[in-house]
């Protein structure tokens, strides 16, 4: 069941799959770099909290997942890494938003490939269930995954993208007249930014239960 802290749970680790580690120990460095770019404090706490159980990332696609342990152990976690503006990344947002399904999209081919191969290996997420989170294009593979797996329970998107392109605009928008939920997943969370040009968020039908967050707008709000 979400919850607001399971949501900043998600969220960060959504964040940390912007890294990139070169082993189960997480650094303080790997964090506050180019990728997860946290602050000290943030990267400090979350490396002493969690540990890293796999992590797969494709040089040609550009499609990047890692499978997050807590260190005094339970469930494990599967975070998706969304756009990094690099010329793979932005062809896979071109195939999205072309409405093109999202088992042709090379991004979710190959992570298939590597999440069945991670399902058989008792390492990582074989006889487990897991959740999965991901951030912009991260959240659509994430609904994607989702959907696809039955030991996937839960799905967390932050400002991810819909499905259907501009189709799926107009059908957001005639679902919102007359009421409709017809493509609400059960226990598919969908978190956006409440202000500013929603220029992926904005993008196709939204899957699941959406939740606006209030961001910062303007000058005259504070920030507290």
């Amino acid at each position: 069941m979400n919850n607001i802290n399971t949501s900043a749970l998600q969220a960060e680790l959504s964040q940390a799959a912007y890294g990139t580690f070169l082993n189960s120990d997480i650094t303080v460095n790997e964090l506050t770099g180019d990728g997860a770019e946290m602050s000290p404090s943030q990267a400090t706490k979350f490396a002493e909290t969690w540990r890293v159980a796999a992590q797969y990332s494709d040089p040609v696609t550009g499609v990047s997942a890692t499978v997050f342990e807590a260190k005094n152990g339970g469930a494990k976690y599967l975070a998706i890494r969304g756009t990094e503006f690099e010329t793979k990344d932005l062809l896979a947002d071109g195939i999205l938003a072309a409405a093109i399904p999202a088992y042709l999209n090379p991004q979710f081919t190959l992570l298939q490939l590597k999440l069945n191969a991670w399902l058989d290996d008792p390492n990582v997420l074989q006889g487990q269930n897991f959740t999965v989170a991901g951030h912009s294009l991260g959240g659509y593979l994430a609904a994607a995954v989702k959907q696809s797996y039955a030991q996937a329970t839960e799905a967390y998107l932050y400002n991810a993208p819909g499905v259907g392109s501009l189709l799926g605009n107009l059908a957001d928008t005639l679902s919102d007249v007359f009421g409709l939920n017809n493509n609400a997943f059960d226990n598919v969370w969908n978190l956006r930014g409440s202000e500013g040009f929603p220029l992926i968020s904005g993008l196709g039908f939204q899957l699941g239960t959406s939740i606006s967050i209030q961001t910062e707008a303007s000058n005259n709000m504070r920030c507290v």
